[in-house]
């Protein structure tokens, strides 16, 4: 007698994406086994408590390639096969790519912030672990532009009902400005996300690494302080909210010149 000899290797089934069900085959054997052991391996990596033949996709698994393992065990031993890898799991960013996307919350795709972020030496994106901090990341920096430049932007919604605020209708830039693609001059198109707001949100998701909210309660700088009794007396002049000084220069041809002061950071 032996230990098993597999023939054919598991088989996953099933739709590879998040919150989705897989589905992992015995495979076939020599034999019939006694008992089958089940692992389900995250780039080659066992994943902690997946020990049946189904696994439900988690958002750690975006971005990586998943592989069912089957133990086949009789008196003589055990054998290990493993199915083919599945393809990534994608992405659950939903990008606005100007068509009014449904639910949209995102300006860029993974794929167009990473290559942004190289291509600019921001080493520190590259240095996350997995996409979905990634995700994490992007959502916050699109969430921060849709509270904090609502009132901002030129022109107007295309529509009442998209979840960002673009794509716009009636954005002009200036003469100055160029790329403009709409059918007038200086017309931008309502059916695009201009590559600066893509790049904006690059930008704020990589902020948002270090920053745990990128708008933060609102505060005034101190004036005057008396300890005992203790008097607080604050700035009326002060800013009470951020501004990021670097995006807004790169927003500045679809901003309005209005706008509400706040303190500018480098």
């Amino acid at each position: 007698m032996a230990a098993p000899v597999n023939i054919t290797v598991p088989v996953i089934t099933g739709t590879v994406e998040f919150a989705e069900v897989l589905t992992l085959s015995n495979g076939t054997w020599d034999v019939v086994p006694d008992s089958y052991a089940y692992a389900w391996l995250r780039a080659g990596t066992p994943i902690t408590g997946a020990t049946t033949s189904t696994y439900t996709i988690t958002r750690a698994d975006i971005g990586y390639t998943i592989v069912g393992r089957v133990t086949a065990t009789n008196v003589d031993g055990s054998t290990i096969a493993n199915s083919a890898a599945t393809v990534a799991v994608p992405s659950t960013l939903i990008v606005e790519d100007g068509t009014e996307v449904a639910n949209a919350d995102a300006y860029a795709t993974l794929v167009y912030i990473a290559d942004y972020h190289d291509k600019n030496g921001n080493t520190a994106w590259a240095a996350i672990t997995n996409d979905a901090t990634r995700e994490t990341y992007v959502r916050r920096a699109t969430a921060y532009m849709l509270q904090a430049y609502r009132q901002r932007w030129k022109g107007y919604r295309k529509t009442a009902t998209q979840s960002l605020c673009w794509p716009r209708s009636f954005v002009y830039l200036e003469p100055f400005v160029h790329g403009a693609v709409g059918a007038y001059p200086y017309l931008v198109s309502d059916i695009i996300v201009p590559v600066e707001v893509k790049n904006a949100c690059a930008e704020y998701a990589l902020k948002s690494i270090t920053e745990t909210s990128l708008m933060p309660d609102a505060t005034q700088n101190v004036k005057k302080e008396i300890i005992g009794p203790i008097t607080v007396e604050y700035d009326q002049y002060s800013s009470q909210a951020t501004r990021y000084s670097s995006v807004d220069a790169m927003l500045s041809p679809y901003l309005n010149s209005s706008g509400v002061s706040v303190q500018l950071v480098k």
